[in-house]
Protein backbone atom coordinates (compact mmCIF):
# COMPACT_ATOMS: atom_id res chain seq x y z
CA UNK A 1 0.00 0.00 0.00
CA UNK A 2 1.16 2.98 -1.12
CA UNK A 3 1.66 5.88 1.66
CA UNK A 4 0.34 9.58 0.32
CA UNK A 5 2.75 11.82 -0.26
CA UNK A 6 1.03 15.22 1.96
CA UNK A 7 1.02 12.03 4.86
CA UNK A 8 4.63 11.57 4.21
CA UNK A 9 5.16 15.21 4.26
CA UNK A 10 3.43 15.46 7.86
CA UNK A 11 5.82 12.77 9.13
CA UNK A 12 9.03 14.27 7.80
CA UNK A 13 7.78 17.96 9.27
CA UNK A 14 6.50 16.38 12.70
CA UNK A 15 9.94 14.42 12.61
CA UNK A 16 12.33 17.42 12.19
CA UNK A 17 10.05 19.51 14.63
CA UNK A 18 10.22 16.86 17.07
CA UNK A 19 14.35 16.96 17.18
CA UNK A 20 14.73 20.76 16.91
CA UNK A 21 16.61 22.34 20.19
CA UNK A 22 14.72 22.84 22.85
CA UNK A 23 16.06 25.92 25.34
CA UNK A 24 19.14 26.05 27.09
CA UNK A 25 17.95 26.16 30.17
CA UNK A 26 21.06 28.49 31.13
CA UNK A 27 20.31 30.80 27.69
CA UNK A 28 19.96 34.16 28.86
CA UNK A 29 18.43 37.08 27.15
CA UNK A 30 20.87 39.70 26.15
CA UNK A 31 19.88 41.66 23.21
CA UNK A 32 19.21 45.57 23.01
CA UNK A 33 15.34 46.64 23.15
CA UNK A 34 14.47 49.11 20.94
CA UNK A 35 12.32 52.12 21.88
CA UNK A 36 8.52 51.30 19.85
CA UNK A 37 7.92 55.20 20.08
CA UNK A 38 11.37 56.45 18.67
CA UNK A 39 11.41 53.87 15.83
CA UNK A 40 7.62 54.06 14.81
CA UNK A 41 8.00 57.97 14.86
CA UNK A 42 10.95 57.70 12.72
CA UNK A 43 8.92 55.47 10.33
CA UNK A 44 6.10 58.33 10.26
CA UNK A 45 8.10 60.88 9.49
CA UNK A 46 9.64 59.43 6.35
CA UNK A 47 7.27 61.20 3.36
CA UNK A 48 5.48 59.50 0.99
CA UNK A 49 5.62 61.22 -2.61
CA UNK A 50 2.33 61.28 -4.48
CA UNK A 51 1.72 60.33 -7.95
CA UNK A 52 1.20 62.77 -10.62
CA UNK A 53 -1.27 61.99 -13.51
CA UNK A 54 1.26 62.19 -16.53
CA UNK A 55 3.90 59.65 -14.37
CA UNK A 56 4.32 56.54 -15.13
CA UNK A 57 4.09 53.98 -12.28
CA UNK A 58 6.85 52.72 -12.99
CA UNK A 59 8.83 56.35 -12.50
CA UNK A 60 6.63 56.42 -9.52
CA UNK A 61 7.96 53.79 -7.44
CA UNK A 62 11.33 54.62 -8.24
CA UNK A 63 10.54 57.41 -5.89
CA UNK A 64 9.00 55.85 -3.21
CA UNK A 65 11.48 55.38 0.07
CA UNK A 66 13.21 51.74 0.38
CA UNK A 67 13.13 50.49 3.94
CA UNK A 68 15.69 47.88 4.85
CA UNK A 69 13.59 45.09 5.23
CA UNK A 70 16.24 42.82 6.59
CA UNK A 71 16.62 44.98 10.18
CA UNK A 72 14.95 43.36 13.47
CA UNK A 73 13.66 45.37 16.10
CA UNK A 74 13.14 44.08 20.07
CA UNK A 75 9.97 45.64 21.27
CA UNK A 76 8.42 45.38 25.30
CA UNK A 77 5.54 44.67 25.56
CA UNK A 78 3.15 43.96 28.46
CA UNK A 79 2.43 40.73 30.03
CA UNK A 80 1.33 39.21 33.63
CA UNK A 81 1.83 36.18 35.73
CA UNK A 82 -0.65 33.99 37.74
CA UNK A 83 0.36 30.17 39.52
CA UNK A 84 -1.90 27.48 40.36
CA UNK A 85 -0.44 25.49 43.12
CA UNK A 86 -3.09 23.11 43.03
CA UNK A 87 -1.75 22.07 39.50
CA UNK A 88 1.19 23.45 39.34
CA UNK A 89 0.26 25.86 36.42
CA UNK A 90 1.69 28.62 35.67
CA UNK A 91 0.35 31.00 33.30
CA UNK A 92 1.75 34.08 31.77
CA UNK A 93 -0.63 36.80 29.33
CA UNK A 94 0.34 38.57 26.54
CA UNK A 95 -1.33 41.57 26.62
CA UNK A 96 -2.38 44.25 24.17
CA UNK A 97 -3.72 42.40 21.40
CA UNK A 98 -6.84 43.71 19.86
CA UNK A 99 -8.68 41.46 17.44
CA UNK A 100 -11.00 43.08 14.58
CA UNK A 101 -13.10 40.60 11.65
CA UNK A 102 -9.98 41.42 9.69
CA UNK A 103 -6.98 41.53 11.59
CA UNK A 104 -4.96 41.29 14.62
CA UNK A 105 -2.60 43.92 16.15
CA UNK A 106 -0.53 44.44 19.03
CA UNK A 107 0.04 47.28 21.58
CA UNK A 108 3.26 47.84 21.87
CA UNK A 109 3.74 51.59 23.60
CA UNK A 110 1.05 54.34 25.29
CA UNK A 111 2.59 57.53 26.15
CA UNK A 112 0.50 60.27 28.09
CA UNK A 113 1.72 64.16 27.86
CA UNK A 114 0.31 66.54 29.58
CA UNK A 115 0.30 70.12 27.45
CA UNK A 116 -0.79 72.78 29.62
CA UNK A 117 -3.22 74.40 31.93
CA UNK A 118 -5.65 77.22 31.42
CA UNK A 119 -9.08 79.06 32.37
CA UNK A 120 -11.77 78.34 30.43
CA UNK A 121 -15.73 79.31 31.00
CA UNK A 122 -19.26 78.51 29.72
CA UNK A 123 -21.92 79.87 28.35
CA UNK A 124 -22.92 81.01 31.87
CA UNK A 125 -19.43 82.61 33.01
CA UNK A 126 -18.69 79.93 35.35
CA UNK A 127 -15.05 79.13 34.90
CA UNK A 128 -13.01 75.79 35.70
CA UNK A 129 -9.55 75.19 35.25
CA UNK A 130 -8.80 73.01 32.18
CA UNK A 131 -5.42 70.76 31.48
CA UNK A 132 -4.88 69.78 27.97
CA UNK A 133 -3.58 66.30 27.56
CA UNK A 134 -2.10 63.91 24.72
CA UNK A 135 -2.12 60.25 24.52
CA UNK A 136 -0.13 58.75 22.40
CA UNK A 137 -0.75 54.41 21.12
CA UNK A 138 1.58 52.41 19.11
CA UNK A 139 0.91 49.20 17.35
CA UNK A 140 1.83 45.99 15.23
CA UNK A 141 -1.05 45.47 13.06
CA UNK A 142 -1.78 42.62 10.53
CA UNK A 143 -0.32 40.17 13.07
CA UNK A 144 -0.54 36.12 12.12
CA UNK A 145 -1.25 34.14 14.75
CA UNK A 146 -2.48 30.95 13.10
CA UNK A 147 -0.22 28.64 15.28
CA UNK A 148 2.85 29.21 17.77
CA UNK A 149 5.61 26.89 18.42
CA UNK A 150 6.63 26.99 22.09
CA UNK A 151 10.17 26.34 22.88
CA UNK A 152 11.31 25.83 26.44
CA UNK A 153 13.80 23.99 28.39
CA UNK A 154 11.39 21.15 29.15
CA UNK A 155 9.35 20.93 26.12
CA UNK A 156 9.13 21.71 22.12
CA UNK A 157 5.62 21.93 20.88
CA UNK A 158 3.07 24.04 18.34
CA UNK A 159 0.05 25.62 20.35
CA UNK A 160 -3.43 26.52 18.20
CA UNK A 161 -5.63 29.12 18.63
CA UNK A 162 -8.05 27.26 21.06
CA UNK A 163 -4.40 26.94 23.25
CA UNK A 164 -3.36 29.72 24.09
CA UNK A 165 -5.81 32.47 22.87
CA UNK A 166 -8.28 34.42 25.50
CA UNK A 167 -10.88 37.17 25.42
CA UNK A 168 -11.81 38.84 28.20
CA UNK A 169 -15.15 41.09 28.05
CA UNK A 170 -15.06 44.06 30.40
CA UNK A 171 -17.99 46.92 30.90
CA UNK A 172 -16.22 49.24 28.18
CA UNK A 173 -14.15 47.08 26.38
CA UNK A 174 -12.89 43.80 25.24
CA UNK A 175 -9.45 42.73 25.81
CA UNK A 176 -7.39 39.19 24.09
CA UNK A 177 -4.22 37.81 25.06
CA UNK A 178 -2.20 35.14 24.29
CA UNK A 179 -2.27 32.55 27.28
CA UNK A 180 0.68 30.23 28.07
CA UNK A 181 0.49 28.08 30.52
CA UNK A 182 3.94 25.64 31.84
CA UNK A 183 4.13 23.61 34.84
CA UNK A 184 6.53 24.36 37.07
CA UNK A 185 6.99 23.32 40.85
CA UNK A 186 6.53 26.35 43.44
CA UNK A 187 10.43 27.74 43.61
CA UNK A 188 10.92 27.93 40.44
CA UNK A 189 7.49 29.55 40.00
CA UNK A 190 7.92 32.35 42.63
CA UNK A 191 11.24 33.38 41.34
CA UNK A 192 9.97 34.19 37.91
CA UNK A 193 6.30 35.20 39.70
CA UNK A 194 6.06 39.37 39.05
CA UNK A 195 9.28 39.21 36.79
CA UNK A 196 8.42 38.25 33.42
CA UNK A 197 9.29 40.60 30.87
CA UNK A 198 8.18 40.26 27.22
CA UNK A 199 9.57 41.30 24.17
CA UNK A 200 8.47 40.66 20.67
CA UNK A 201 11.07 40.45 17.60
CA UNK A 202 9.65 42.50 14.66
CA UNK A 203 9.98 43.61 11.35
CA UNK A 204 8.56 45.79 8.97
CA UNK A 205 7.37 45.52 5.61
CA UNK A 206 7.67 48.74 4.01
CA UNK A 207 7.04 52.83 4.61
CA UNK A 208 3.58 52.51 3.17
CA UNK A 209 1.74 49.78 5.48
CA UNK A 210 1.41 52.27 8.03
CA UNK A 211 -2.24 54.40 9.21
CA UNK A 212 -2.68 57.57 11.73
CA UNK A 213 -5.69 58.70 12.93
CA UNK A 214 -6.69 61.01 15.65
CA UNK A 215 -9.52 62.14 18.61
CA UNK A 216 -10.48 64.88 19.92
CA UNK A 217 -12.60 65.49 23.12
CA UNK A 218 -13.54 68.62 24.65
CA UNK A 219 -13.39 69.90 28.10
CA UNK A 220 -16.81 69.76 29.93
CA UNK A 221 -17.36 71.88 33.49
CA UNK A 222 -18.27 68.33 35.07
CA UNK A 223 -15.31 67.21 33.17
CA UNK A 224 -12.24 69.62 33.16
CA UNK A 225 -10.53 67.43 30.49
CA UNK A 226 -8.85 68.21 26.77
CA UNK A 227 -7.62 65.18 25.08
CA UNK A 228 -6.21 64.75 22.10
CA UNK A 229 -5.49 60.60 21.49
CA UNK A 230 -3.91 59.70 18.50
CA UNK A 231 -2.87 56.03 17.20
CA UNK A 232 -0.26 55.00 15.04
CA UNK A 233 0.02 51.75 13.26
CA UNK A 234 2.25 49.42 10.88
CA UNK A 235 2.32 46.65 9.50
CA UNK A 236 4.61 44.15 10.96
CA UNK A 237 5.38 40.60 11.20
CA UNK A 238 6.04 39.13 14.85
CA UNK A 239 9.21 36.32 13.80
CA UNK A 240 9.69 35.52 18.28
CA UNK A 241 8.43 36.85 21.52
CA UNK A 242 10.53 35.92 24.11
CA UNK A 243 9.55 35.35 28.01
CA UNK A 244 12.19 36.27 29.90
CA UNK A 245 13.28 37.01 33.61
CA UNK A 246 13.86 40.84 34.32
CA UNK A 247 16.05 40.02 37.52
CA UNK A 248 18.13 36.86 36.24
CA UNK A 249 17.75 37.34 32.35
CA UNK A 250 16.89 33.74 32.18
CA UNK A 251 14.61 32.83 29.18
CA UNK A 252 11.97 31.04 30.15
CA UNK A 253 10.04 30.50 26.83
CA UNK A 254 10.12 31.51 23.18
CA UNK A 255 7.00 31.36 20.64
CA UNK A 256 7.88 31.11 16.83
CA UNK A 257 4.86 32.70 15.09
Amino acid sequence: MKIPDILILFIVTLIIFSISPMINAQEKFTYKESDPKKVIDGIFRIKMPEKDEFETLENFKKRIPKMDTTIRYHFPCSASTLYNIEDSTFTISILGFRYNIDHICLRIDFNETKNRTYIASNALGKKVKVVAYTQQEYFLDSINLDKIKLKTSSENKILTWIDYWKKTEYDYETSYSIDINLKLIPEIAKKHSKNINTTVLTKFTGYFNRNYYDLKYEPKINNPIELTEEYYSIKAIIEKIYLYNAKTKEIVAILEL
